[in-house]
């Protein structure tokens, strides 16, 4: 599941000092990710998996330091089960979570919310509904997003929407967008997509891999 760590951000969980753990896996297709190692099965395979226990043994040795822990990708939300535990592990023993997720499988968001294992959402939003499936390289039923949306808005939780303003794509499109949802967009910045490099993939030591 776990194929790279950032071990101190300050950027990824609004206003927590957290570890980004990167899970590996994307159903989406979007042409400009720039972790495309981790979204490619042929790319992925290169890259060594890190161990889920070295990584909770790194988690406890850094709760003096660390307030939350981003899960990140690819995409999380198809690890299931297996994420869920995870998420109620780091909560039990003191961490803040947030999740970054494509909004594709509501049904893995409303068991969060329902076990209570995510403290904060973060879903992006790559364009359009009627333009959606250029932009994420796929056709996808888009109900499944929108229930996604609902059910982060209605959650009471403290979230966010993103949307990377993409060559072609405009802020007062995305804008109007938002205003026709009922959402707030943070806008990010397009850069040129580029593999996870080794550069990015840390491990736990801090060093990277071979």
């Amino acid at each position: 599941m776990w194929y790279g760590i950032q071990r101190t951000t300050f950027v990824d969980f609004p206003g927590k000092i957290a570890a980004t753990l990167f899970t590996g896996g994307c159903n989406f297709r979007c042409p400009w990710c720039h972790n495309q190692d981790l979204v490619y099965p042929h790319r992925l395979s290169q890259l060594p998996q890190l161990d889920e226990e070295e990584i909770k043994h790194f988690l406890i040795r850094r709760k003096h330091l660390l307030e939350g822990i981003c899960i990140t990708g690819g995409e999380p939300t198809l690890w299931g089960e297996r994420l869920l535990n995870f998420l109620a592990w780091a909560k039990s023993i003191g961490y803040e979570t947030k999740v970054d997720t494509n909004g594709s499988h509501p049904e893995w968001v409303e068991e969060a919310l329902k076990e209570d294992v995510v403290d904060f959402f973060a879903m992006d939003i790559k364009h359009p509904w009627e333009t959606y499936h250029h932009a994420i390289g796929r056709d996808y039923d888009i109900h499944l997003l929108k229930k996604t949306i609902s059910l982060i808005t209605q959650s009471g939780k403290p979230h966010q929407f993103r949307t990377t303003l993409i060559p072609g794509l405009s802020r007062k499109t995305m804008l109007t967008f938002a205003q026709e949802m009922n959402i707030d967009l943070v806008f990010q910045p397009y850069r040129d997509p580029h593999p996870l490099g080794k550069e990015e993939h840390l491990s736990l030591t801090g060093e990277t891999p071979a």
